[in-house]
């Protein structure tokens, strides 16, 4: 049942409560934002962004650069004004998404977890998924000894950086081989209030007492409306029902992963081959997508490519551009590079943009649900002002959807996504206090 649908069902059987006497019923029946669990991908893009193909115009319309989220421009929001707070240059990935001040590539690693680890503390505490937080990366490193080399981490715990896992074939054998036979299950609602509670038994007692009466058919035919209005509210609205059946994840093998499985199955090293670049990232967003909807985990981050570097990437010129020398040299051939990479985003973001299987109600998608996070280290100049930084999706999680912001700091950014999804107290701290209050809807 679609949104509208479900809306028109809750105002009639609110109609049905006063019809009944009963008008106490109408303000438990306030619909939340969404009933499913909030999601959260992180997407850095490094090495920035070129700043007039990037901001949308006057009108709304999306430039070069984000010009392939066009279908989707409803759910972007873009946050102007953002420096990277304690950083800049590309050491500045120890600082996006931790806060920490690193003020050259020698300074030694932050002992503080990444946002996405303070998200994942809370999500394991809450409601546990099979994954705490899945990384992944396309070629996040120069080359597959590098990786493990302090100026290319970009997210971690407090004792060490996580692993991104580069070889797609790899992720895939490792989390879905035994997909589709063991159930992922779905967040059992939170008890209703006793108050709430109340009110339903007082109006199932009501109509209960209604029936019994001597009434005509024109009255009985009102009554069965009442009565299936009321037995048609979701789950969750009455007291007593057993959990929402548990989803299951699509075992089926992915096409992206299948095309590269001859060339990296059991061979680590060739995904760090430049040859194999866009396709893994390919696979590795189907991968996240499909792990992100049928709930093994809430938490991903997807990495492509590693600071200052030169990785090449086919452009609609049909020219291979090197990431980093690109940013500085040509800046108009820079803008398709970086709208090649906003074509992998928009992959992502559309594969989410459908029914949400973990939302008991039916009514809202996974993009609705899920908070993607796209934010710079550093612009072209390696300059620290004024980032790019975008969110797509998250409407139903809190985010007031395609508008454009203001913000002063990557910290500021972060500390106001502490409030969509719990992160409180000393874990929130880490981020200052400041927040975007225009971001929040």
């Amino acid at each position: 049942m679609d949104k509208h649908s479900r809306l028109s069902r809750r105002r009639f059987l609110g109609g049905a409560a006063a019809a009944v006497g009963v008008g106490l019923l109408r303000p438990v029946l306030r619909a939340s934002p969404s009933e499913a669990p909030t999601r959260l991908v992180l997407f850095p893009s490094l090495n920035g962004t070129r700043h007039p193909d990037f901001w949308p115009g006057a009108d709304g319309r999306l430039p070069t650069i984000t010009s392939p989220l066009a279908a989707l421009r409803d759910q972007v929001t873009f946050v102007r004004g953002l420096s990277m707070e304690g950083s800049w240059d590309h050491f500045a990935i120890r600082s996006m998404f931790t806060g920490a001040p690193i003020r050259s590539y020698a300074d030694p690693e932050p002992a503080i977890p990444s946002f996405d680890q303070r998200v994942a503390d809370v999500i394991a505490t809450a409601a546990p998924t099979p994954i705490r937080s899945l990384h992944l990366g396309a070629r996040p490193a120069q080359y597959l000894g590098a990786a493990f080399l302090g100026r290319q981490n970009i997210f971690r715990t407090a004792a060490e950086a996580v692993q991104v896992r580069a070889n797609p074939v790899t992720v895939y054998d490792a989390i879905f081989a035994d997909a589709g036979s063991a159930p992922t299950p779905v967040p059992t609602p939170a008890p209703r209030s006793n108050w709430e509670q109340a009110a339903m038994a007082i109006t199932q007692e009501e109509l209960t007492d209604l029936e019994a009466r001597d009434l005509g058919p024109s009255q009985r035919r009102k009554l069965d409306l009442h009565r299936a209005a009321l037995e048609g509210l979701a789950p969750d609205m009455l007291p007593g029902d057993p959990p929402v059946a548990a989803a299951r994840c699509d075992g089926t093998p992915l096409e992206s992963v299948e095309a590269l499985r001859s060339s990296l199955a059991g061979n680590e090293g060739a995904a760090y081959e430049d040859r194999h670049f866009s396709a893994i990232v390919d696979a590795q967003i189907d991968i996240l997508a499909r792990a992100i909807s049928c709930g093994l985990t809430r938490v991903a981050t997807l990495q492509s490519s590693w600071a200052d570097g030169d990785v090449t990437v086919p452009v609609e010129t049909g020219e291979r551009l090197p990431w980093h020398p690109t940013s500085h040299d040509r800046a108009d051939a820079y803008a398709l590079l970086q709208k090649w990479y906003v074509g992998k985003l928009a992959r992502l973001a559309t594969q989410l943009d459908v029914t949400d299987p973990l939302d008991p109600s039916g009514a809202t998608t996974v993009l609705d649900n899920t908070v993607i996070l796209w934010m710079s280290e550093c612009e072209p100049s390696h300059s620290a002002n004024e980032i790019s930084a975008m969110i797509v999706g998250g409407r139903c999680a809190g985010i007031r959807p395609g508008g454009l912001v203001h913000g002063t700091s990557n910290l500021h950014l972060l500390r106001t996504l502490c409030e969509v999804f719990g992160v409180t107290g000393a874990a929130a701290d880490q981020f200052g206090s400041a927040t975007i209050a225009e971001l929040l809807a």
